[in-house]
């Protein structure tokens, strides 16, 4: 088999004779006629004008053969395309390359082939122009002539088809474009121009080339106009220049120009663009790129103004820039620091402040935050450290997302941190100041009250047994100073709780006409003893039931009127409820205490809402009384959102008045709680209540009141037990010790709260009562706060407020029958559980303090001998809380022996308080005496109960 051949120039000779545009056409008439004349010439069957493409030979034009192709491999022609000249084959069964060939052997049976090339200008052969005979033949010389003659025609023809279509293409372009195109001449007039000078300007194409085209330009470009020409006539091949155009309506357009002359007909070939719009734009940048340059000096004004140092970070190179004011800060100039990079900042930050900086940066990077603002220490030069304040933002980012330039400031703030630790430190002292009075009156309070309810206790007891005269005068004055003196403790409490915002108003149903009649009836005897007329009246469409804070409305009607009747010598005291405004949803009530009492100076109207004040020093000796009264009147009003008023005349009396607005409950009184839950003692039945506590006789005694009052009690005897008992069980309250073993209460409700994510009610429960652990309950999670001992009633009315809040869900909630009972239903309700109860609870709570006291005793012993505070401090807290409950139970039984009763816990109770608070500042020293009084107190406690 022989081998293709294939010319040297192949890839470029295919490319040629695709730029023909010929291959796969229609026939044409004026090629056909050349091969039917060529056949007759050279007087053979076949007659073929035969274009080579890389795999077939094409037939252009044919005579005497049906086929349009052939495949290139067998074709004679591929052998005709590798000269210039004619190749001839006068017999092809005495050829080697082609006595074999299917044309030869087989249709069309060539023996005879003369083929001349087609061979274009640039000397690629496109194919053939061929003839072939089935018998041998050899053409004459005439023949070969005209052969080679109409080959060279034919290939001519195909070139100006091609370049007839070419023209055709320019044709259309120039009539199509939407750019001007022109040819003009030297002679300043156009001779061709295509539509779109029409479209655009508005002229028609004959007007147009009727005046020169400098007649359209503006007056203000024609002498540059003229000058461009100019430079095209001196030999400058191409310019490009921008003029205004005169549109047939008058207006003008901003052209511009291309333009190239032909130097053989002297021609401008020129194109034109309307770029009106693009000026208007580009004005626009210009003037918004100067007021940008106005804006940017007048920015580095301000911040020069300002002082500030500026920054600009590269975060993905560290690239960084600063002005002359951030090197100014640490004592440089930025030559001297220079190279600059962020590596500069780093070197001078406080190492501390690295990475709190760079969690700061990643904040801002990820989206947290929307400025990067931190404060941070750096050195300068002069070797100390000064503080600055770093904000900026990031300002560009990559196409992935991550930050890419970032902006910002930088300011010395190290007189402003001065400032503010100076501020800290008064506020620390403050706030410690603040804890020791708290912490002060507290313990004051408790050293009063304490013998203080005995005394009141006793002297009720006194006056129902048989006394005679005197003696039941001297027992109602010692019931009355010592109830004065428990209003003045009262009174300094509650002073001191608003001071540290530690009272917050309840929204509960309230009976006002009962809140005011017992208002009345509690101020009735002093009336009475004074001989002073004492009246109320309510308007008849007041509400029967408001929500509000029954307990400071009480506070604030009380006050008032034991004033107004300390104040008045004869006439009368009269307390009026006005509503002055009233919805569906709320009311609004005018309460007025008027007496016909000493009055008060107008210049001292003022004075009397100060504490501890009185309008005059002679009232405090002849009234006494401690001039705390309106102020804390004052305040609760505050609260409320009100103030308090005074109109005032020497000797005729006062009137003070003050407005009150209360939401309308939606249920009515009598569905708020029912006679069967008062006769009953089921107030708590279905509740499931967790006990978490430490103290036995704590657990006993909570335990007991829970379980008679018909809720199910688990014990936990720490935090860690509490917690896992809370994963497990689904409890409705729970009651928080505050300082267990393992875990204290504190601790263990932030995990209830922050990790187990669960909404419990929980009440605190502690020996103290200081405000500010009460806060601390409040901010950790915490309902509610109440202190031990506590009374069962106190324990009761917590766990049914809070199971009733709207709050938490809980069986209560969706009880319309159910409200919270008040303070004397709750007294019936446990009297009644009390007498069930009784002697199983008193042995029970006995039993324990002797089998505890024992080992708590021992263990006493050992750690002071051995200096264990903290050992003796946990200790004493723990004998506090037995203590304290023993002494409610022994206090309240009737089962208890009279001996039982003499102990004096209640003594024991404070010694056990103060060694604890001893032992918790921890001073040997102090602590000594006091825990071998408390050791000595529970031998003799132990022993006599052991005796009894």
């Amino acid at each position: 088999m022989h081998q293709i051949p294939i010319p040297s120039n192949e890839s470029q000779r295919i490319q040629r004779l695709l730029d023909l545009n010929i291959l796969d056409t229609k026939s044409e008439v004026e090629f056909d006629d050349l091969t039917k004349l060529v056949a007759e010439i050279c007087d053979v069957p076949i007659c073929l004008i035969s274009l080579i493409d890389q795999n077939r030979q094409w037939f252009k034009s044919k005579v005497g053969l049906d086929v349009p192709e052939t495949s290139r491999d067998i074709s004679f022609c591929q052998y005709a395309i590798m000269d210039s000249g004619i190749m001839e084959v006068q017999d092809s069964l005495k050829d080697e390359r082609f006595r074999t060939n299917p044309l030869v052997t087989g249709d069309p049976n060539i023996r005879s082939y003369a083929g001349a090339p087609l061979v274009d200008k640039r000397g690629f052969v496109m194919g053939t122009l061929c003839v072939i005979d089935r018998s041998p033949k050899k053409l004459n010389e005439y023949q070969r002539n005209v052969l080679k003659t109409v080959a060279n025609t034919i290939i001519q023809t195909l070139e100006l088809k091609k370049r007839s279509q070419v023209n055709q293409v320019f044709y259309r372009f120039f009539h199509k474009s939407l750019n001007l195109q022109c040819i003009a001449g030297m002679d300043g007039y156009f001779k061709y121009l295509n539509p779109a000078f029409s479209e655009v300007l508005g002229w028609s194409d004959e007007e147009l080339k009727n005046e020169p085209f400098i007649h359209y330009v503006h007056p203000e470009d024609v002498e540059l106009t003229l000058a461009e020409i100019e430079r095209l006539s001196s030999g400058q091949k191409t310019i490009g220049f921008e003029n205004r155009y005169r549109k047939k309506d008058g207006d003008y357009l901003w052209m511009s120009w291309n333009c190239r002359p032909d130097p053989l007909t002297r021609e401008l070939f020129a194109t034109a663009r309307d770029i009106t719009n693009l000026k208007v734009v580009l004005n626009e940048f210009e003037e918004a790129k100067k007021s940008a340059e106005d804006h940017k000096i007048r920015l580095e004004n301000v911040i020069n103004g300002t002082n500030l140092g500026t920054w600009e970070w590269n975060v993905q190179t560290g690239e960084t820039i600063f002005n002359e004011r951030w090197a100014e800060i640490i004592g440089y100039t930025l030559e001297e620091l220079e190279p600059i990079s962020i590596d500069t900042w780093m070197k001078f930050a406080h190492p501390e402040d690295l990475e709190n900086s760079g969690e700061a940066l990643q904040k801002h990077f990820t989206g947290e935050t929307d400025y990067y603002d931190f404060s941070s220490r750096m050195k300068h030069r002069d070797g100390h450290w000064i503080w600055v304040w770093d904000r900026g933002v990031v300002m560009s980012r990559t196409p992935e997302g991550e930050p890419l330039w970032m902006y910002g400031t930088h300011q010395e703030i190290s007189h402003q941190k001065e400032l503010e630790d100076s501020l800290k430190n008064a506020k620390d002292m403050a706030e410690q100041s603040s804890k020791a009075k708290e912490a002060f009156i507290a313990n004051i309070s408790h050293e009063i009250r304490t013998p203080l309810n005995a005394i009141i206790g006793f002297s009720d007891l006194l006056v129902q047994t048989d006394l005679n005269d005197i003696q039941s005068n001297y027992t109602d004055t010692i019931g009355i100073a010592s109830r004065n003196l428990l209003g003045l403790i009262n009174d300094v409490l509650d002073l001191s709780k608003i001071d540290n915002g530690g009272i917050e108003l309840e929204q509960k149903p309230v009976d006002l006409h009962k809140l005011m009649q017992n208002v009345l009836k509690l101020n009735g005897q002093a009336a009475k003893e004074k001989d002073l007329k004492l009246t109320y009246s309510v308007d008849f469409d007041i509400p029967e039931l408001i929500l509000g804070d029954s307990v400071r409305i009480n506070q604030i009607l009380v006050n008032l009127i034991g004033n107004a009747i300390k104040f008045t010598p004869k006439g009368y005291v009269d307390l009026k409820a006005i509503t002055t405004r009233k919805t569906k949803n709320e009311v609004e009530i005018l309460f007025s205490v008027r007496d016909t009492g000493i009055g008060i100076a107008k210049e001292k109207l003022d004075l009397i809402f100060d504490r501890f004040a009185q309008a005059e020093n002679s009232t405090t000796r002849e009234f006494g009384g401690t001039g705390l009264g309106l102020s804390i009147v004052k305040m609760l009003l505050e609260l409320h959102g009100s103030d308090l008023k005074v109109d005032s005349e020497i000797g005729k009396g006062t009137e003070f008045k003050f407005n009150l607005v209360f939401p309308i409950p939606e249920i009515s009184r009598t569905k708020l709680f029912t006679e069967a839950h008062v006769n009953s003692n089921d107030v708590l039945s279905g509740l499931k209540i967790l006990v978490a506590e430490d103290n036995e006789h704590n657990q006993v005694l909570a335990t007991t009141y829970l379980k008679i009052n018909g809720a199910i009690v688990d014990l936990a005897e720490n935090g860690l037990e509490a917690i896992e008992m809370t994963r497990m069980n689904k409890y409705d309250v729970i009651l928080m010790d505050l300082q267990m073993p393992k875990m204290d209460g504190f601790e263990a409700t932030g995990i209830i709260r922050n990790e187990l994510k669960l909404e419990i009610p929980i009440v605190a429960c502690t020996a103290h009562s200081l405000a500010g652990e009460r806060n601390r309950s409040i901010q950790i999670g915490m309902d509610d706060y109440i202190t031990k001992p506590y009374a069962v009633e106190e324990l009761l009315s917590v766990i049914i407020r809070l199971t009733n809040s709207n709050k938490y869900p809980s069986a209560r909630s969706n009880d319309p029958n159910f409200r919270e009972p008040s303070k004397e239903e709750l007294t019936k309700i446990v009297k009644h559980v009390e007498a069930r109860e009784e002697e199983e609870l008193t042995r029970a709570m006995i039993e324990i303090f002797r089998e505890r006291t024992p080992e708590d005793i021992k263990e006493m012993e050992k750690a002071l001998k051995n200096n264990q505070l903290e050992i003796v401090s946990k200790k004493a807290h723990l004998v506090a809380g037995s203590l304290g409950q023993l002494n409610v139970i022994f206090q309240g039984s009737e089962m208890v022996e009279r001996s039982l009763k003499d102990l004096d816990l209640q003594r024991g109770f404070k010694i056990a308080k103060e060694t604890e608070k001893m032992a918790r500042k921890g001073v040997v020293a102090n602590t000594q005496p006091k825990a071998k009084d408390l050791i000595s107190y529970l031998k003799k406690t132990l022993g006599r109960i052991d005796n009894t």
